[in-house]
């Protein structure tokens, strides 16, 4: 049968076949070229031959099940744009940039997605054997055209130069990379959510109220784990990753996780272990006495490998912002209670350099002066001792025994 000839055509009876073709005219063996070329996506491919993307996997299995398609050939392809400059990367280095950043990034879609898109669209398909020869000035010219093309846009640059930085390094070119996509503070600076209510004397009381009565409507053990992730500076995370907040899981035996939390038979006894952002690791070493023993019954009451958080961050997020909008008055998100962590211990005395690595820290005293320490006004002595003073308990308690010289009692 020519190619022309074999369609799908829709049968009024097919009692002995389990496959049945839903839809007339759509040439099976364009299909199957299309899906084997690995070269179209399968929105492309549905383009083509005229279908939507659900008919057209309804195709590709049918295909599969009568032998005429590999499984290899049926997966999805990156879509001719992608194909043609990972063929170009593969030419030019001998090795995928799909591959390699497959293996440098666990996010690793957006920053493909945005090199082969400016390769093909703001580059023009350029050589990248001549974009890595240092005595050609190709590399050159598209660096500059790249700023060129981006420079403008100052809220976004950051992020686009921190998606095309990989790529210099995957083609050996660290020299333009440095030159042309150095991150600055003063010229590419980071957006920072700035939270002026923060600042009020009477925000930790706010604060306080809230979270008890979240505790009321929701329980007190839930209530705990936001202190806890106040005390932690721990960031929200993911619990697919096993990072962060809602990736602690109850470790009790041999198996390893990338975040977990480990109790020696008492609340008092215990190894917590976190796996962040930017693959950094840190230990959880203070945690106040009523919230530990409140982790703790969590604890107990986890099979090994459950987490901590035993629900979406996204409900999570919808209670707590029920309780908190109508009492403090803003929308607080669960990432803004690593300001308060910072926050609170600067007010409280604790020098920056040991904030900073208390818990789950920042590896740049900068960006904890920047954009974590969020009282910049000169506040009068009586404000402070004020504000410390409302500062609510379970946060200061045990402080003093993780930082030298520090007098809780006096707040």
């Amino acid at each position: 049968m020519s190619e022309k000839e074999e369609v799908y055509r829709f049968p009024e009876e097919m009692p002995d076949k389990a496959l049945v073709n839903v839809r007339n005219g759509i040439n099976r063996s364009k299909v199957r070229r299309l899906l084997a070329s690995k070269r179209f996506s399968y929105k492309q491919i549905a383009q083509e031959v005229g279908c939507t993307t659900r008919h057209l996997r309804r195709i590709r299995d049918e295909l599969l099940a009568e032998g005429l398609l590999t499984e290899n050939q049926a997966k999805k392809s990156m879509g001719i744009v992608a194909a043609d400059f990972d063929e170009e990367c593969i030419s030019s280095t001998g090795e995928s940039f799909k591959i390699y950043i497959q293996n440098k990034r666990k996010k690793w879609k957006p920053v493909f997605a945005f090199c082969q898109r400016t390769w093909k669209h703001v580059w023009g398909e350029p050589s990248i054997f001549l974009m890595m020869d240092r005595a050609d000035p190709t590399g050159a010219k598209l660096c500059q055209k790249f700023i060129a093309t981006f420079g403008s846009d100052k809220k976004r640059i950051r992020d686009y130069k921190k998606y095309i930085r990989p790529f210099f390094v995957f083609i050996g070119r660290d020299d333009l990379k440095d030159k042309y996509m150095a991150m600055s503070a003063t010229q590419d600076p980071e957006g920072v959510r700035e939270m002026p209510q923060l600042e009020f004397v009477d925000f930790p009381l706010k604060l306080d109220k809230a979270i008890n009565t979240f505790a009321e409507i929701y329980g007190v053990l839930d209530a705990a784990l936001l202190k806890f992730k106040i005390t932690s500076g721990l960031r929200t995370g993911e619990i697919k990753e096993e990072r962060g907040w809602t990736g602690i899981k109850k470790k009790a035996g041999e198996t390893s996780y990338e975040s977990y939390i480990l109790f020696n038979d008492s609340p008092d006894s215990f190894v917590c272990s976190v796996f962040e952002k930017m693959s950094e690791r840190w230990r959880i070493s203070w945690i106040p006495t009523s919230i530990r023993h409140a982790l703790y019954q969590i604890y107990q009451d986890r099979d090994e490998g459950q987490p901590l958080v035993n629900i979406s961050a996204d409900l999570f997020r919808e209670r707590w912002y029920k309780v908190a909008d109508p009492i403090l008055g803003f929308r607080l998100k669960l990432h803004d209670f690593r300001k308060i962590f910072a926050t609170w211990l600067i007010i409280m005395g604790v020098p920056f350099n040991q904030a900073a690595k208390l818990n789950v820290g920042w590896a740049d005293l900068n960006t904890l002066d920047k954009n974590y320490n969020q009282v910049k006004s000169a506040w009068k002595q009586t404000d402070i001792e004020a504000y410390r003073k409302n500062i609510p308990n379970w946060f200061k308690e045990d402080l003093a025994d993780y930082i030298p010289g520090l007098k809780i009692n006096d707040f």
